[in-house]
């Protein structure tokens, strides 16, 4: 391990200036693109390689601590996924869920493991100086996107908000607040979340096990009292709910989410 940063190596080389510029900005340009999109897509976009961009990580003590700092970032991205799983917007295998579920157990184990601030009307009201119309359909838009993605997802409150699925990853990343009121609207989550694995239950919506426990990684981390000592969501309750009035097709579906 180095005992010069990162930076500071940079200011050490003895190379030309604009080389060095070109190689700091490549560098600062993974850290932002990691946290939103992925290891594949920061190193295709700005140039660094997976395997350096690992190295670094490893040998420079304040390049590892900016790269954790993006932990809430990762935690947007993933949960997203999850969702979709859940949703059987993305088909997945338990492997790869599997795999989402111990990064999240890392990224946030507050939420996952065994159960500077910027006002974001401030930012909009700053970015908008001039424009008090842009300012307001500004602030419509997102406060739509909020009362949306609770009952209705991410994808269908980004196609009826106009606001996009990265602009909202982004601001649940960069502005508290905004965090905030996204996180207070869990109630929601879980009631459409619920919803699903009730229709699955039901038997009117068709789903596979590695969608099911999708939708039990984001219901435990959303209610965490209600769902967190489990081992899995408790479908044969939904199942007996739904099968209310056929014992036939109650004892039928068990035997099938059994096998």
């Amino acid at each position: 391990m180095h005992k010069l940063g990162y930076k500071q190596m940079f200011e050490n080389l003895e190379e030309d200036a604009e080389i060095v510029r070109e190689r700091r900005e490549r560098w600062s340009a993974w850290l932002g693109l990691v946290g939103p999109h992925g290891w594949a897509e920061a190193s295709a976009r700005s140039g660094v390689s997976e395997d350096d961009a690992a190295r670094w990580i490893r040998m420079y003590p304040d390049f590892a601590a900016e790269y954790r700092a993006i932990a809430p970032a990762m935690v947007v991205r993933f949960e997203k996924i999850v969702e979709q799983i859940g949703s059987g917007a993305v088909v997945a295998n338990r492997d790869q869920l599997a795999a989402l579920t111990l990064r999240l157990k890392a990224l946030a184990p507050d939420v996952y493991r065994e159960r500077s601030s910027v006002d974001v009307r401030a930012a909009i009201a700053i970015a908008a100086v001039g424009s008090d119309s842009r300012a307001r359909l500004m602030l419509a838009e997102w406060s739509a996107w909020l009362e949306l993605v609770g009952p209705l997802g991410w994808a269908e409150a980004s196609a009826r908000s106009g606001v996009s699925e990265g602009d909202a990853a982004r601001w649940i990343r960069i502005f508290p607040d905004f965090a905030a009121e996204y996180k207070a609207i869990a109630p929601a989550m879980v009631v459409r979340l619920e919803r699903i694995v009730e229709d699955i239950g039901a038997g009117t919506v068709v789903a596979n096990r590695d969608q099911l426990a999708a939708l039990t990684l984001r219901l435990k981390a959303l209610a965490p009292d209600v769902y967190r000592e489990r081992s899995s969501v408790d479908v044969r309750a939904a199942i007996a709910i739904a099968a209310v009035g056929s014992d036939s097709r109650a004892r039928l579906m068990l035997a099938e989410w059994s096998a």
